[in-house]
């Protein structure tokens, strides 16, 4: 399986719309460096604007065993899952690969 730095990279690179969303990883492979999928947090808007992020995810990034969570932004407020699950912006996991 790949690395959350990786996949950061791949889902950045070959997904337009993520550009466009606040996505974040967290879970055991961010955590611990191994997991069975892969934990992925799209904050947005409105749900009906992740249409698009999951059809790419869907066709670009199929291989990965990915489980996407979404939340509004309200959502996201109200049950602070950014900070209790220590949730990682996935821009940031990108660079890191850059920046060991």
């Amino acid at each position: 399986m790949m690395n959350f730095q990786d996949v950061a990279n791949k889902i950045l690179n070959e997904c337009p719309t993520a550009s466009e969303m606040q996505i974040y990883g967290f879970g055991s492979l961010l955590k611990k460096g191994h997991g069975v999928d892969i934990d992925l947090l799209v904050v947005c808007d409105n749900k009906t604007k992740t249409k698009r992020l999951e059809a790419e995810l869907g066709n670009r990034c199929f291989e990965l065993p990915l489980h996407v969570t979404i939340l509004t932004k309200l959502e996201e407020y109200e049950t602070n899952f950014i900070q209790e699950q220590n949730c990682i912006a996935l821009a940031r996991l990108a660079k890191h690969r850059d920046n060991p």
